[in-house]
């Protein structure tokens, strides 16, 4: 199975993925795994890991696991939302200024033709287009 990319670019997904099931229940490979280099390879994996993290299990009488509080899920929600938000207003105010651009009209166009005369409905400032 591939990922997305160029054939010179592609990431095989299967390995990332049995390697973050490893890290994730390092237990349950050992116990299901009959040979013992393989449940080895897999402790030393979990084992490193938790050192790049250093993580104090014993300080913090945690089981490793980030749990977090209403407060925070409430902040994480809102947060994310209010960014989804900011930027799709900015995407669709960009799209209104830079009509022109993305219609792929050319910027030297501007002086034969002035792209938007016929836009403003209602405006009596706005010239009418002969049919």
């Amino acid at each position: 199975m591939l990922s997305f990319g160029t054939s010179e670019k592609q990431i095989l997904i299967e390995p990332i993925f049995a390697q973050w099931i490893q890290s994730a229940q390092p237990h349950v490979m050992r116990e299901n795994s009959k040979d013992l280099a393989y449940g080895l390879i897999g402790t030393l994996k979990y084992e490193g890991n938790l050192y790049l993290i250093k993580e104090d299990r014993a300080t913090l009488k945690s089981d490793g696991v980030f749990r977090s509080s209403p407060r925070g899920w409430f902040t994480f929600g809102h947060a994310s939302f209010a960014l989804l938000f900011f930027f799709g207003h900015i995407w669709h105010g960009a799209g209104t200024l830079f009509r022109d651009v993305f219609a792929g009209i050319d910027p030297d166009f501007d002086a034969q033709v002035e792209f938007g005369a016929f836009q403003k409905l209602g405006d009596p400032t706005t010239r009418r287009q002969g049919v």
